[in-house]
Parts: C-alpha cells; structure tokens; sequence
C-alpha cells in the first residue's frame, strides 16, 4: 500500500514540477502569473509529501514487518520441510476442508481441538475463539504452522529416534506428551482415537515408521 502511494505522489510531484518550469521557493510571488503561483503552491506541497512518504517507505522495510508477526522460531531446516506434510495431514483430516468440524469439536483443516487453541493462545499471546479460528482460513494456517513448529522444537530438544514426520504424525494425533511416552515406552502405549487410529498408524501413515 505505502509502495503504491509513494509512487503515484512521485509521480504527481514530476508533474508538478515539469508544469511550473524552474518555479522555485525563492521567485518573488509578485512577479508571476496567477497560474504559476498555483503551480508553484503545487510544486511546494508535493515536495512535502514527497519527502514525507520518501521517510515512511523508510520506516516500512521488510525486515522490520516480518518482525512484528513473527512467532515462536524454529530451525530453517525444519520450516522448509513444513507445507508437504501440512498438506499431507490436511488431505487426511480434513479431506482440505477448512471449514469441517466433528462431533467431538475438532474444528478446521487439520482438525484443532479446544486445548490445542488454548496452547497457541498462550504461546503467541493472542485469544483466538473457536468459532473465529474456524471462519478463517488465515487464522488456521498461523495456528496449522504454529502446531508443527511446535511438535519439532521438542523433537529437536529431545534428539527423538524416529524420523521427523513420524514424530509430528503420533504429537498431533495423541498430544505432545502422548508422543514422548510412545518413544519412551518402545511404542507399547499405543492408544487409538475414536476412529479406532492407533499412534502407530498414524507413524506408519505419515513417516513410513512405526
């Protein structure tokens, strides 16, 4: 938006200045005519917003944007490996609806609970409501990613032996803290979810180990 503005003020105040023809600040205003004095005035005004949307172009660098919205960091050699399993899980939960909700109120593409909510809440410092994280799409991609960051941060921490995805697959299905206590046991807690999904299924699904 500032980009936009900046440019059509640049390009007003060129225009400005090719119609007043060398009028500048020091002319003595007596001495020209009516339209040059308003040329002039215009050539004086642009020349403010010029230096005024020149400072805040300035201001908006993209670094300094992407640093308001950027939440918990994780490794850039986790993040990039992100969307093929988001999109994976997706078609599984969801079938890539944003919009479903089942009958024990798991909301949305990757199907979020009410504490999984509460956890991005506490985490990022907003509060998000069940019923607005379902109408948007761009409030469940923030949370989505937010949800697999934070599985991997503690797959880093705790130098997990099974692949990545497959980790991710057993956190999202049962829970963090489920999926420690499946690595932790050798995978006899092996619980299944309504659907009859044990975490082992849900390894074996998304990572190829059980």
């Amino acid at each position: 938006m500032y980009k936009n503005q900046y440019t059509q003020f640049s390009a007003a105040f060129d225009a400005a200045s090719n119609s007043a023809k060398g009028i500048t600040a020091e002319v003595d205003e007596a001495e020209i005519s009516e339209v040059q004095k308003i040329q002039l005035k215009m050539y004086k005004e642009f020349q403010k917003v010029k230096n005024d949307n020149a400072t805040l172009k300035k201001s908006f660098s993209k670094d300094s944007i992407m640093e308001t919205v950027t939440e918990t960091p994780t490794k850039s050699s986790v993040a990039k490996d992100i969307d093929p399993f988001l999109k994976k899980l997706a078609q599984s939960e969801s079938s890539g609806d944003y919009s479903v909700e089942n009958k024990e109120g798991y909301v949305g593409l990757l199907q979020i609970g009410k504490a999984r909510l509460k956890d991005f809440n506490k985490a990022n410092g907003t509060n998000f409501t069940m019923d607005k994280f379902k109408n948007s799409k761009s409030m469940q991609d923030r949370v989505n990613r937010w949800h697999i960051s934070d599985i991997d941060r503690v797959y880093d921490e705790k130098g997990i032996s099974i692949n990545r995805d497959s980790f991710r697959a057993i956190a999202h299905l049962g829970g963090i803290s489920g999926a420690l206590k499946y690595i932790k046991t050798d995978g006899k807690y092996n619980p299944a979810d309504s659907n009859n999904t044990k975490l082992s299924d849900y390894a074996a699904k998304f990572g190829g180990t059980a």
